[in-house]
């Protein structure tokens, strides 16, 4: 960190202050640094925060790792001229170094690729900028490339786990190093530095052979002499191998013994030489016995044998030979792969109650399958192999063997056995949570994901699977089941432990998303559980809104009186603020004025010189999570005395002139205090009194004056006296031009939109302007794919994007924008115009702060698809005639491209006041690209600008626009004179006619993401996204009579926000006041008396 300033600064008036803006948390924040010593020198300046002699007064180092802050620099010189502040935003201070871990090769081991397996592994514990893997040679073969310098490039620097290709130069190396030389011994070296500047420890592999040749057998031998050998003759058989190698599984070595090749295994395991025993049987011949071999087979770098001929094999070095009458015992049974069910095909453990056994035998002979004395079944042995079906086998543990006979009748003696489960018995799952329709906020370390498994499985799954709600672009969420979390008994999940819970971490579920929770696991048998699923479960916000921004800060200036406290939230919240230090949000009694979005205001007064005032704010949010820390707002008053000193050092004086304000008076208005609903009769008789005197009163509206368009009898002294100013034939050449091609288009593709132009006379360029005030309502996305003719109108509305099916999908038009709403339940109802230009457009209307589902499918080719939110401007309001939608839905036209212009230039955001910029996603690949945005905190006319840029050069880039009018939402309010105000805690209810009943209920908005009944802020506002169909508001309030609205019909995808007056139950008491009160009971004693000494006399 450093500064340069162009003269000293005065003593204690340097100060750099570090605020804490993002990131991690940062408790002592903000970090104020009183520069010291040579540090208010002028000239340039490294500063150290720790260096209290010539940098800070005190140590302020102490910046949290990870936290993002905000650097300003102030000062001032020894005449108390200030320094302009200087600001640095969005420094993110950075102290962990990078990690490598999970880094392959191992030190002495060997390799045989580097460009498209799994030899050269790691992972990154943060993206870095830069990294290496260097490959130098140590030893072996000579390698003149050495060392290979790999420059990591692409994806290869991200953070996370990597498989390292030395030949991909996009997402792998800078350059193609992957030139690496057979036999020759290398060192691996990684290393990597991140954007700020810390370097990753060095981790490197020694003592890796890279080794690109298959290994080979040499020879096969034995260590019996010479001779002939008869039955239970034990031989040996030695297998040797041009190198150290490994089988996977036994490799078998096959001998030559007449009618049935006898066999034994070796499974060698980095071994150049490996033997097995061969006994001669019953039945065994052979003149001079010799051997095969065949198996997987591998040398250490993973090279696999594949000529398996020995060089010099059993027969040239020995000469063995088997003379026998009786067969051999069969071989061990082995449980055929596809019967031997559950986590292993090898394991013997099989949910199947019949399974198959695969035993080598003598060929000819019968081959009997047995455990103990019970006979499973039989067959004839066919190339010294059978397969034999067993019956049936109830859950339990057996011991299967086999005996054969041959076909002279010789018996001959059991085979090994095998040891064999059967099992099925299905995995229970109990205890299950979350429950459906509940929410949780944590899936970390709670006990909101739970389960109880009655015996331990080989493997299960939970999956959380977005259903509505929020946008979640990792959905489903899929916690593949690890460690103990297979065990049998009880078990809490964590989605982020991948030790004893998820094989990976899968915890990054979306606030606000609801999701289905499914659990599935499967016994080692493969027995598989019954599923358990929990519907509806919905992630909620845990985490307390985070506050920035505090305003005002520092010294106001001498004077001032009244300030404005402010500051912003991440997300919508409602503020409140104290004087006294860590007091709790619930027991705050000053909500702040302008508050529950992102930022909050209040005015305050009171303020005197030379004082200092400091201020504790705490907010919540939606979800009723409350900030338990104070975030303070200091700040102070400059004194009068210290308006200015003169450059000599003297006090100068500051004259400032007075000010006159003057406020406009305002009638006193009374609070409204309500009654109590019942009223005892003597105070009533007094209220009824009263409203005889003072009738409510009726606020008339004023009626409105029509307007009047004056044209002036004379010429503008401008035309100089002459109306026709152009040529007859120019003008009648103008008049009787046909109308423009972009709508002459549209009349032919709309048969329904042609027959109107003839029949209101639409045939020519100046009939145009009769279109400017015409509105067509477009069908919304499911009433268009939903087919075209009348009968199929009757499909529900509001389908949302992925329930579409792929032939409603392929009727969805090209180039044309859709907008749905609530969960993709409502489709926003379209409008086609024709501009100024005399081209059409598309229009909707929505209100503020609603979420917007934007559909198009662009068609082929296209490349990428962008979204821009451009402010137009205020709303003006318009008449215009709607002609029915049913006259668009028989035309083909939205299978052309009516909308879609060629976009001669890129959109340019310093042209335009451009909101937002987004882009639409087509995850499934079925060539519907969505979005989904936020329509404008602010009211307004607004353009939704999508860019279609496509492959094809001569198709370019294409846009469509979409108007989007913004409505304000509805408030509630009481009129006080020709004054309206705002009725805060206000309950307004929508009600909605149900066709099956024919009755009016109340609205189910939580099936539209909404709330039914709202409740009103300080602002009185309220609005539904509601839709096609028949409804009525309903409003109560505290003190007010209720409101019952008439019904009214709603056309698909629009709001509801109108504004709507309650009347007090007790109006007249607005009218009095404590004056009026008093002159009141004075006139009626003054009457009573009168009335008494009338009577007396």
């Amino acid at each position: 960190m450093g500064y340069t300033i162009d003269e000293a600064l005065a003593a204690t008036t340097g100060i750099i202050t570090i605020t804490q803006t993002g990131g991690t948390a940062d408790g002592n924040s903000p970090h104020t640094c009183t520069l010291t010593g040579t540090a208010l020198n002028s000239g340039a300046h490294t500063i150290d925060l720790s260096d209290t002699t010539n940098g800070c007064t005190v140590d302020t180092s102490n910046l949290v790792s990870g936290s993002i802050y905000t650097f300003t620099f102030d000062g001032e010189d020894a005449a108390g001229n200030p320094a302009t502040t200087v600001t640095r935003n969005s420094v993110t201070f950075d102290n962990t170094v990078p990690v490598f871990s999970s880094v392959l090769p191992n030190s002495s081991s060997s390799i045989n690729n580097v460009t498209s397996s799994s030899d050269i592994e790691y992972s990154l514990s943060e993206s870095v900028s830069s990294g290496t893997v260097v490959a130098t040679r140590t030893s072996g073969t000579t390698d003149d490339n050495s060392p290979h310098t790999c420059n990591l490039a692409g994806t290869a620097l991200n953070s996370g786990a990597h498989t390292l290709n030395l030949s991909d130069t996009t997402n792998g190396c800078g350059s193609d190093v992957s030139n690496l030389v057979s036999g020759t011994v290398y060192t691996f070296a990684f290393n990597a530095t991140d954007a700020a500047g810390n370097t990753a420890t060095e981790v490197s592999r020694t003592s890796v052979t890279f080794d690109t040749t298959a290994p080979t057998i040499t020879s096969v031998s034995s260590d019996k002499v010479a001779g002939s050998y008869t039955v239970d003759e034990l031989i040996d058989i030695d297998v040797t191998f041009s190198e150290v190698v490994t089988s996977t599984g036994d490799a078998t070595v096959t001998l030559e013994t007449g009618v049935t090749d006898r066999t034994c295994t070796i499974a060698p395991s980095g071994e150049s030489t490996k033997s097995c025993n061969y006994t001669v049987q019953t039945g065994d011949t052979s003149s001079d016995l010799d051997a095969t071999i065949s198996g997987t087979i591998a040398d250490a770098a993973g090279n696999a044998m594949s000529n398996f001929t020995p060089t010099t094999g059993l027969a040239a070095n020995e000469a063995l030979v088997i003379d026998t009458t009786a067969p051999s015992a069969p071989g061990t049974p082995n449980m055929t792969d596809a019967t031997d069910s559950g986590a292993s095909n090898s394991d013997n453990i099989t949910s199947d109650t019949t399974p198959d056994f695969v035993i080598s035998c003598e060929s000819g002979a019968t081959v009997y399958l047995r455990e103990g004395s019970n006979a499973l079944g039989n067959d004839t042995c066919s190339s010294s192999t059978v397969t034999i079906t067993s019956s049936t086998l109830t859950s339990g543990n057996y011991s299967v063997y086999a005996r054969q006979t041959d076909v002279a009748g010789n018996t001959s003696s059991d085979s090994s056995a095998l040891s064999v489960t059967t099992d099925t018995d299905v995995p229970v799952f109990s205890s299950v949570t979350p429950s459906a329709s509940s929410s949780i906020d944590n899936v970390t370390s709670s006990s909101d994901i739970a389960y109880t498994l009655d015996t331990a499985v080989a493997s299960g799954q939970v999956v959380a699977t977005r259903t509505s709600g929020t946008t979640d672009a990792n959905s489903p969420h899929t916690c593949t089941l690890a460690g103990t979390a297979l065990n049998s008994g009880a078990h809490t999940l964590n989605l982020s432990d991948t030790t004893n819970s998820c094989a990976s971490d899968v915890s990054n579920l979306v606030v606000d998303t609801v999701y289905t929770f499914t659990f599935d696991a499967t016994d080692v048998a493969g027995n598989t559980a019954v599923q358990v699923s929990r519907t509806s479960v919905t992630f909620i916000d845990g985490t307390p809104p985070v506050r920035s921004a505090g305003s005002p800060s520092g010294a106001l200036s001498a004077g001032t009186t009244g300030a404005t406290l402010s500051l912003t939230t991440d997300e919508s919240a409602t503020c409140k603020y104290d004087t006294v230090a860590s007091t709790a949000y619930g027991d705050m009694d000053n909500t702040f004025t302008t508050t529950g979005t992102t930022s909050h205001s209040e005015s305050i007064t009171g303020l005197s010189d030379g004082n200092t005032y400091t201020y504790y704010v705490r907010c919540t949010d939606g979800s009723s999570n409350a900030n338990t820390d104070d975030y303070t707002i200091t700040f102070s008053v400059d004194s009068a005395s210290s308006s200015g000193v003169s450059s000599s050092g003297s006090r100068r004086t500051r004259f400032v002139a007075p000010t006159l304000s003057l406020t406009p008076l305002t009638p006193l208005v009374l609070p409204f205090i309500p009654l109590p609903e019942s009223i005892d009769t003597p105070v009533k008789n007094v209220i009824d009194f009263f409203e005889n005197i003072f009738p409510r009163p009726v606020v008339e509206t004023p009626a409105e004056t029509p307007p009047e368009e004056l044209i002036p009898k004379e010429t503008p002294l401008v035309f100089q006296g002459r109306w026709q100013l152009l040529p007859q034939e120019e003008i009648n050449s103008f008049v009787l031009a046909p109308l423009p091609r972009a709508i002459t288009n549209l009349a032919g593709k709309f048969p329904r939109l042609g027959e109107t132009f003839e029949e209101v006379g639409i045939d020519k360029i100046t009939d145009v302007a009769k279109l400017k005030t015409v509105k067509f309502s477009l069908p919304g996305l499911t009433e268009r794919v939903a087919g075209g003719t009348e009968e199929e109108l009757g499909l529900p509305q509001g389908v949302p994007v992925g329930e579409l099916t792929s032939i409603m999908k392929e009727r969805i038009p090209t180039e044309i924008v859709f907008a749905k709403g609530g969960s993709e339940l409502i489709d926003y109802n379209m409008s086609l115009s024709i501009s100024e230009e005399g081209q059409p457009e598309q229009k909707i209307n929505t209100i503020v702060g609603r979420p917007i589902h934007l559909v198009i499918r662009p068609g082929e080719g296209v490349k990428s698809v962008k979204g821009y939110i451009v402010w137009k401007g205020k709303v003006d309001s318009d008449t215009s005639l709607e002609l029915p939608s049913d006259s668009l839905l028989s035309s083909i036209i939205f299978a052309e491209k009516v909308f879609a212009q060629v976009q001669e230039r890129p959109v340019r955001v310093e042209e335009k006041l451009v909101l937002l910029e987004f882009e639409y996603t087509d995850p499934d690949g079925d060539g519907i690209y969505t979005a989904e945005i936020e329509a404008p905190a602010v009211g307004g006319e607004y353009e939704i600008i999508t860019v279609l840029e496509f492959n094809d050069p001569e198709l370019g880039r294409k846009e469509v626009r979409l108007t989007t009018v913004v409505d304000p939402e509805g408030y509630i309010y009481e009129k006080y004179g020709d004054k309206e105000i705002r009725v805060p805690g206000a309950i307004a209810s929508i009600y909605w006619l149900n066709p099956a009943t024919s009755k009016y209920v109340l609205w189910p908005a939580e099936e539209y993401q909404q709330e039914n009944p709202q409740t009103t802020n300080l602002t009185g506002s309220y609005s539904f996204l509601v839709p096609e169909g028949s409804y009525y508001l309903r409003v109560e309030a505290s003190g007010y009579t209720s409101y019952e609205g008439k019904p009214f019909q709603v056309t698909e995808g629009s709001g509801v926000h109108n504004n709507i007056e309650l009347k007090t139950k007790y109006w007249w008491f607005q009218i009095l006041d404590w004056k009026t009160i008093i002159l009141l009971a004075i006139i009626i004693m003054l009457s009573y008396n009168f009335f008494r000494d009338k009577k007396r006399g």
